[in-house]
C-alpha cells in the first residue's frame, strides 16, 4: 500500500500513518476461511472410509488404511477450528481497519482519516489568525497606548490562536485513537488465533526440539558475537561457532520443512557454512604453510648456527695452537740466549725474544678476537631462536580435536596475553585488530618469510598470496556484520524481546505474501 493521499504533514505525519493493507488482510482471510472448508471436506471423506463406508472407495488398499484415516479425520476436523478462527480473526481485523476509501468515523481509515481534514482545517485556521494584525503589538510599537477596542481585538486574535491550536491538538488526539483502535482490533485477533489453537491438539516432539534448539542456537550465538569482538580468535570459539553453524544450517532446513521457516533465512544459514569451510580451506593452506616454514626455519637456524659455532671453534683452536707454538718457540730462544757465549749469540738471541713477543702479542689479540666471535654467535644462535620462539608457536588448528587440549591452553595464554601482558600496548592492538580481521594466520606468515629475509637464513618461506588475506578478511567482516545485523534486526524471541519497531517490516519481506490463491469475491 503506497499510503493514502493527503497534506499528512498537517498531522506532523511524513506520510500515512496508518500502512496496514486491508485488501490483503481480506484476501488472507478467506485463504483460511477457504482452508478450513477443504479441511471440513477432506475430513469428512476420510471419516467415510474409516467408518467403513465403501462409497467413497473400496479393496485391500482401502482396508489397510481406514484404521489410519478414522485418526487423521478426527485430528484434521479438530485442526479446522484453527484455521476458521483465523479467518474469523482476519475478517474482524478487516472490519476494524475499514477500507482506503472510507472517510467516517468508525474504522481506523475513516477516524485517522477525519483526523487529518480536522487538522488541515485547523492549520488553516491557525494560518489566517496568526496572520491577523495584533493591535495591542502594533499600538506598542509605535509608540501609542492600546486603545480598549485594540485590546479587545487583539484578545480575540489570541482566542482565535489558541482555538485553532486546540483544534490541531485534538485532531491528533484523533489520530492517536485510530492508532489504538488498530492496535485493539490487532489484540484482539490474535487473541482469536491462539484461542483457536487450544483445541486438544499438540505439537510433536520434533517440533518443540526444533525450536529449542533455534533458541539455544541464538543465545550461542549472542555469545560467540561477543567474545569474537571482545576476544578474536579463540580456538573454543572458533569449535563452537563451527558447531553453531552447522545446527543452524540442520534447524532452519527443519523449520522450513515443516513450513515456519523462509528462504532468506535458510540461504543465510548455507551461506554461513559455506564461508565457514571456505575460511577453514584458506586457513588450513596458510597453517600448513606456517607449520612447515616454521619446522624448515628451525632447521635452517640450526644449520646456520651449527656451522656458524663450528667454524668459530674451530678459529679459535687454531688460533690457541698457533698462540702456544710461538709461546714454545720463545721459551727456547730465551734458552739459546742464555747459552750464547758470544756477544753476536747474545745479540741475536734478544732480537728473536723480541720478535717472537711480538708475534705472541698479536696472536693472543687474533685469539681475544676469535674467542669474542665465538661469544657473539653463541649470543646471536639463543637470541635468534629465543626472538623465534617467542614470535612463532606451532598451534594446532582449531578443528584438531585430537589436540583440544593445546587448543584450549593457548586460548588462555591469548586471554592472559591480550588482558595482562600485553594490555594497551601497540603490540597487543595490533594483534587483536590482525585477530579481529580474522587475518592472524596470513600476517603471522608473512611475518615468518620476513624473519627468515632478516636473518638470511635458506628456509623456503614464502608470504601469503594477498587474496587469501582479502578472502579471509572479508568473510570475517562478513560473519561479523551479520551477526551485529541479526541482533539488531530481529528479536532473538526470548524473554520480552519478541518484536521490535520493524519486525513486521522485516517479516513482511522475509515472507512476501505473494503466493497466495486469488479468492473470487463471489465465495468470499
Amino acid at each position: 500500500m503506497a499510503g493514502r493521499a493527503g497534506d499528512w504533514a498537517a498531522l506532523d505525519e511524513p506520510g500515512d500513518p496508518i500502512t496496514t493493507q486491508p485488501a490483503k488482510v481480506v484476501e488472507l482471510a478467506a485463504y483460511y476461511r477457504d482452508m478450513a472448508e477443504s479441511m471440513e471436506t477432506t475430513a469428512a471423506t476420510l471419516a467415510k472410509v474409516g467408518s467403513g463406508d465403501e462409497s467413497v472407495g473400496k479393496g485391500e488398499a482401502v482396508d489397510a488404511v481406514r484404521k489410519r484415516a478414522k485418526d487423521v479425520a478426527g485430528s484434521l476436523k479438530q485442526m479446522t477450528g484453527r484455521y476458521r478462527s483465523a479467518g474469523e480473526a482476519l475478517s474482524g481485523f478487516a472490519a476494524a481497519v475499514g477500507d482506503e476509501s472510507d472517510r467516517s468515523a468508525g474504522t481506523v481509515m475513516g477516524t485517522s482519516w477525519q483526523a487529518l481534514q480536522d487538522a488541515i482545517a485547523a492549520k488553516g485556521d491557525l494560518g489566517s489568525a496568526q496572520g491577523l494584525a495584533d493591535p495591542v503589538a502594533d499600538a506598542k510599537a509605535g509608540g501609542k497606548e492600546p486603545t480598549p477596542e485594540d485590546t479587545a481585538d487583539s484578545q480575540k486574535r489570541a482566542d482565535r490562536i489558541s482555538g485553532a491550536e486546540g483544534a490541531v491538538a485534538a485532531a491528533k488526539r484523533k489520530l492517536q485513537d485510530a492508532r489504538e483502535q488498530l492496535s485493539a482490533a490487532g489484540r484482539a485477533a490474535a487473541s482469536t488465533m491462539r484461542d483457536g489453537w487450544h483445541d486438544g491438539l499438540h505439537d510433536s516432539g520434533w517440533y518443540k526440539f526444533i525450536h529449542m534448539l533455534i533458541k539455544i542456537l541464538t543465545i550461542i550465538g549472542i555469545v560467540l558475537a561477543v567474545f569474537a569482538f571482545l576476544i578474536p580468535g579463540l580456538g573454543i570459539g572458533a569449535i563452537l561457532g563451527a558447531i553453531s553453524a552447522g545446527m543452524t544450517l540442520i534447524a532452519q532446513a527443519a523449520t522450513f520443512a515443516m513450513g515456519e521457516g523462509n528462504v532468506f533465512d535458510l540461504v543465510m544459514a548455507v551461506v554461513g557454512v559455506l564461508t565457514l569451510g571456505l575460511g577453514t580451506a584458506i586457513t588450513k593452506v596458510t597453517s600448513t604453510a606456517v607449520s612447515n616454514g616454521i619446522k624448515a626455519t628451525k632447521g635452517a637456524m640450526t644449520t646456520k648456527f651449527d656451522k656458524a659455532l663450528g667454524t668459530a671453534r674451530a678459529e679459535v683452536t687454531a688460533r690457541k695452537a698457533d698462540l702456544e707454538a710461538v709461546k714454545t718457540s720463545l721459551t727456547a730462544a730465551r734458552a739459546r740466549k742464555a747459552a750464547a757465549t758470544t756477544a753476536a749469540g747474545r745479540n741475536a738471541g734478544r732480537r728473536e725474544i723480541v720478535a717472537l713477543r711480538n708475534e705472541r702479542d698479536t696472536l693472543a689479540q687474533v685469539l681475544h678476537g676469535a674467542k669474542r666471535n665465538l661469544d657473539r654467535t653463541k649470543v646471536e644462535s639463543i637470541g635468534t631462536k629465543a626472538d623465534f620462539a617467542a614470535k612463532f608457536s606451532d598451534n594446532p588448528n582449531w578443528w584438531n580435536v585430537a589436540k583440544i587440549h593445546k587448543v584450549i591452553a593457548n586460548d588462555a595464554k591469548l586471554v592472559k596475553k591480550q588482558f595482562w601482558t600485553e594490555v594497551g600496548t601497540r603490540g597487543g592492538l595490533k594483534d587483536w585488530g590482525e585477530r579481529l580481521g580474522g587475518v592472524d594466520f596470513q600476517f603471522t606468515r608473512d611475518r615468518l618469510s620476513d624473519f627468515e629475509k632478516l636473518n638470511r637464513l635458506r628456509s623456503g618461506v614464502t608470504a601469503a598470496p594477498w587474496y587469501h588475506a582479502g578472502a579471509n578478511g572479508f568473510m570475517s567482516a562478513w560473519g561479523k556484520g551479520n551477526a551485529i545485523a541479526g541482533l539488531v534486526i530481529g528479536p532473538i524471541g526470548i524473554g520480552a524481546d519478541q518484536e521490535r519497531p520493524w519486525t513486521e517490516w522485516v517479516a513482511e519481506h522475509k515472507h512476501p505474501v505473494t503466493d497466495l490463491p486469488t479468492v473470487p469475491a463471489a465465495q468470499r
